[in-house]
């Protein structure tokens, strides 16, 4: 600063060569060149259109979890189920392992199907995870559909692209869990409080060829974790971050949500992080926790294309980060910082940040009295270049 006060007494006293009319605006540039920094750090500052970061952590709730120990209604009673009428070619077995159908897909030019169903009575309000053991041979893909009986008449509550159609088959044993209030309400835009009954169907495309296929139950239930405050340590199957009502400017796209913290868990833990908006989950990458307390950074990108079913109660709030075990158990959750990374199409301008009192002082020191004792000090330097006494 100094140094620029010294360059421009320098730069004015070489005015005194010039006419007067030039001198003064010459004079005048300078003095908008020495002003011109000053009044632009005093304006607030403009962010372009583009990627940004929100930081929503002071809008957590206190958290809470589901328990490890789940409520069951189990409907394991593998007699129930009959196969679909004037199906040939299969075998329906019932064991105390549970259900087993078999048979054989025969060559067609069109895409095959065979179907098992049983009545429900389920009330998903108070059950609302469907669980199911299944195996289904590498042959075929396989669907779960139900439907509730309403007005004497049956609802369905499955659509073509939800997360239990036309699942291929592994040849493996596969946890099928999730969320059947989600389900529903994203299938039928309602809520159905009761399901009545539910279709289990294997199918294969058109093949020239025979084929062979089996299914396979091992468990067929409807779970409820209870939720409780998980402020302190204890057993949880899954942990909620919920949030306050997060303001997004309308015309911004949220894009992803990352969490910091650090979580205590059982050795060998594996879960798997989601950011849930209303209906949509978006989950983030598998986490394995070996040494426990582990520090902890995922992030959940939020896009169409990553919104997935839930399979576990719904949080409380719209907004939620929610960590749900795959395997083992969480003791504790700490959160250290969550933020939201959108997109704003308009550029933004942020207002002036207040100041405390000596920051006034200094401010008004640089900005206010400095200045002015420049241009005091030229325009007498000025007076004195036309006094014909004056000095070089």
């Amino acid at each position: 600063m100094h140094r620029l006060v010294l360059l421009l007494l320098r730069q004015m006293s070489n005015l005194r060569s010039l006419p007067g009319k030039i001198a003064w605006i010459a004079a005048g540039l300078m003095i908008l060149i020495f002003a011109m920094p000053i009044v632009a750090i005093s304006l607030p500052s403009v962010t372009l259109p583009g990627i940004r970061a929100m930081n929503v952590t002071s809008s957590q709730i206190p958290l809470y979890g589901e328990s490890s120990r789940a409520i069951i209604l189990s409907q394991n009673n593998w007699t129930q189920w009959i196969p679909g009428s004037g199906q040939v070619g299969i075998a329906l077995n019932y064991s105390l392992n549970g259900l087993g159908l078999s048979g054989v897909f025969p060559a067609s030019s069109r895409p095959q199907a065979f179907s098992i169903s049983r009545i429900l009575d389920v009330n998903v309000t108070t059950y609302p995870l469907m669980y199911m053991l299944i195996k289904v041979s590498l042959s075929a893909s396989y669907g779960i559909r139900f439907y509730s009986a309403s007005s004497g008449s049956s609802v369905p509550l499955w659509a073509e692209n939800d997360a239990l159609d036309h699942r291929p088959g592994t040849g493996a044993s596969e946890n099928v869990q999730l969320n059947m209030l989600q389900l529903i309400e994203l299938n039928t835009g309602k809520i159905f409080n009761t399901v009545g009954s539910v279709t289990i169907y294997v199918e294969r495309s058109a093949s020239s060829q025979a084929t062979n296929f089996s299914l396979q139950i091992s468990r067929f239930e409807f779970l409820n974790f209870p939720l409780t405050l998980a402020n302190k340590s204890g057993s949880y199957h899954a942990v909620y971050v919920g949030l306050n009502q997060i303001q997004l400017d309308s015309s911004s796209s949220l894009r992803s949500v990352q969490f910091q913290g650090r979580v205590n868990a059982s050795t060998g833990t594996v879960f798997v992080p989601y950011f849930i908006e209303g209906l949509s989950a978006y989950p983030g990458s598998v986490v394995s926790i070996g040494n426990s307390p582990a520090d902890i950074s995922v992030i959940m990108p939020v896009t169409s294309q990553s919104s997935r079913s839930f399979s576990d109660n719904l949080p409380v709030q719209t907004f939620a980060v929610v960590f749900v075990t795959a395997s083992g158990t969480f003791a504790q959750v700490t959160v250290n910082s969550i933020s939201l990374s959108y997109y704003s199409p308009t550029a933004q301008t942020s207002a002036a940040p207040s100041q405390r009192w000596n920051t006034f002082v200094t401010d008004a020191f640089f900005y206010l009295a400095l200045p002015a004792s420049v241009i005091v000090l030229i325009y007498s330097r000025l007076v004195k270049a036309k006094t014909p006494n004056s000095l070089p």
